[in-house]
């Protein structure tokens, strides 16, 4: 996703945001719906495929897979060789 793109979606969620805060303060919904609906956009915005989003939300989702991947194999290290010497 080019820089022009990400700061287009930025631009929408922000967009979106920004109206219901407005609706909000001008009485039209309340901080009930006002809470729902904000939370709704943000879990929107989350889930869009791998592909929709930032450059830096990518990178942060394959460090923490990495990150998982590497513990398991220490734990698995450590929890083996207490293994056999209990048998």
């Amino acid at each position: 996703m080019s820089e022009l793109e990400l700061t287009e979606n930025m631009n929408e969620l922000e967009q979106r945001l920004s109206t219901l805060k407005r609706w909000f303060d001008m009485g039209y919904i309340t901080e009930e719906l006002h809470n729902e609906y904000s939370r709704r956009v943000l879990n929107d915005w989350f889930k869009r495929p791998d592909d929709e989003k930032p450059f830096w939300k990518r990178i942060l989702d394959k460090a923490i897979s990495l990150g998982h991947t590497v513990l398991a194999v220490l734990v698995s290290i450590f929890v083996r060789p207490s293994q056999i010497t209990d048998e």
